[in-house]
């Protein structure tokens, strides 16, 4: 694909080289460089407001006309500000901004450039997502969400495409639409500044008074809705019009709990249903409420659909100190006591859906060391001195373990990882990378699969990875989609 207003292959700005285009919107370029200091590479943003700028003689932009200058230099600044604000921040699930700087009569800002796919080319290939796997991507975009409200921002445009899935499975938020969104508010003249089907609706505003924490748990529910319901992105209604159909009594979406009954867990599905209510002040206002209904954690309270309060009847999150828009609906239900422990039906699925593991780590070990923390310590514990509080700790850091265990890619990291989390779906993945980094060869033997559980057998054999493994899957479980597969990968094997 042709990108008219696109920089060349091989022009250097700084220490950086283009290569080629990897995206281009309303708002910018995006382009794969490469750090020609460090000899890596990286994604290059470049300001240029299509609406409002042009390309002039060789690689300076310009503002289309003198009346668009002061909307194009206040975009600048716009988008300079948020790489300030982005660069503050060093988490392993948010995009990592390494630096940024103007030339050319415009600015970039170089980030760390991930290899993997994004959800939404995931969903492109299967429309919908296995209970397990979709639990890692929502807790890791979380974790990272967490610090960026925590700094008082607000992402504004997460989607399936701002969603990046490494070769080893974690997820990685990208693209923050906050300059964005700030420029279209002002100039009235950019066409896309938010996305339907994703967007709640106070965003719709131009004033944007009631954008919060709340605004981007609508988004990642939806996201999640999209994950559990197979419908694709054309097909997910906008808030406005959900809101026009619950003001003529319609049913304005099939609410998660009943889309995806018997297949995900019943605390997941309460907790989109509860992101996803259109007046944000039913929807949880913060992180930590949501977390605790998604993970079905009873001692906080839980989420009632008719909305968030407090004994002070404040809002969380900086919202102010009004009663809100009349009274609270009643609560539809508590969530349960007992804790839904997590399937591992479709974890095989997702080892289908990416790469295997590569030889030798791809990710930076200074940001995966320790998941979660912004602050990475200069030389990370002996995984292998595992503690008390180690051995209990909950099943929902699991994923933060296995990216610090990548990081740190040891025998002794991989073993303690295998004894602190056995029942993981990653413990095979650990087991097989123990094996591969002694030399050694995968024994038959792996982790006794629940009766009747084909997604966990071929999670098994895919870990185990010899013809002998592929060929007891097959008699197990012959008519099973996954046996096919099996098959073909003997027939390479032999």
């Amino acid at each position: 694909m042709e990108h008219l207003n696109a920089l060349d292959a091989g022009t250097r700005l700084e220490e950086y080289e283009i290569r080629t285009v990897l995206g281009q919107g309303g708002f910018g370029i995006t382009y794969l460089a490469e750090d020609t200091s460090l000899d890596i590479e990286v994604a290059l943003k470049e300001y240029l407001p299509r609406d409002f700028a042009i390309r002039a003689a060789g690689s300076t932009v310009v503002p289309t006309s003198s009346a668009d200058e002061p909307d194009y230099r206040w975009g600048l600044d716009r988008f300079l500000d948020e790489a300030r604000t982005l660069a503050r921040f060093d988490h392993p699930h948010l995009n990592k901004v390494r630096r940024f700087f103007k030339a050319n009569g415009t600015a970039y800002m170089a980030l760390e450039y991930i290899d993997g796919q994004t959800l939404s080319t995931l969903l492109g290939k299967y429309p919908t997502v296995p209970d397990a796997h979709l639990r890692r991507i929502v807790g890791e975009v979380l974790s990272g969400l967490e610090e960026v409200h925590a700094a008082g921002y607000v992402h504004r445009d997460i989607k399936p495409s701002n969603i990046m899935l490494r070769s080893d499975g974690s997820a990685v938020l990208l693209d923050f639409g906050a300059a964005r969104q700030a420029v279209g508010q002002r100039s009235k003249s950019l066409t896309s500044i938010l996305t339907p089907g994703y967007a709640p609706i106070e965003q719709y505003d131009t004033k944007a008074a009631d954008v919060g924490p709340w605004s981007d748990l609508y988004a990642l529910g939806m996201v999640a809705y999209r994950c559990v319901s197979g419908l694709g992105d054309g097909e997910l209604p906008d808030a406005v019009t959900r809101a026009r159909t619950q003001r003529k009594g319609g049913q304005d979406l099939t609410p998660a709990a009943e889309v995806g009954k018997g297949v995900y867990g019943a605390h997941l599905l309460t907790a989109i249903d509860w992101a996803t209510q259109v007046d944000e002040e039913d929807r949880p206002q913060s992180i930590a409420k949501w977390r605790a209904a998604f993970s079905g954690d009873p001692s906080p309270p839980g989420p009632s659909l008719g909305g968030d309060t407090s004994n002070t009847g404040k809002k969380e999150g900086g919202r102010g100190q009004g009663q809100g828009k009349g009274a609270r609906k009643s609560s539809v239900s508590k969530l349960a006591l007992a804790v839904v422990g997590v399937a591992v039906l479709g974890a095989g699925l997702w080892l289908l859906y990416q790469p295997a593991p590569p030889s030798e780590p791809t990710v930076d070990t200074g940001r995966e060391a320790v998941s979660g923390q912004s602050a990475q310590p200069a030389d990370p514990p002996d995984p292998a001195a595992v503690t008390p509080a180690q051995e209990n700790l909950p099943a929902a850091d699991a994923s933060a373990e296995w990216a610090r265990t990548q990081a740190i890619d040891t025998p002794a990291a991989y073993r303690a990882f295998i004894r602190r989390y056995p029942n993981d779906p990653m413990v095979e993945l650990a087991a097989a990378r123990l094996v591969r980094l002694e030399g050694g060869s995968r024994p038959a033997e792996a982790r006794p699969d629940p009766p009747g559980d084909a997604a966990a057998a071929w999670e098994r054999a895919q870990a185990i990875d010899t013809p002998a493994a592929y060929r007891d899957f097959i008699r197990r479980y012959p008519n099973d989609p996954m046996a096919e597969l099996a098959r073909v990968k003997l027939a390479g094997a032999d």
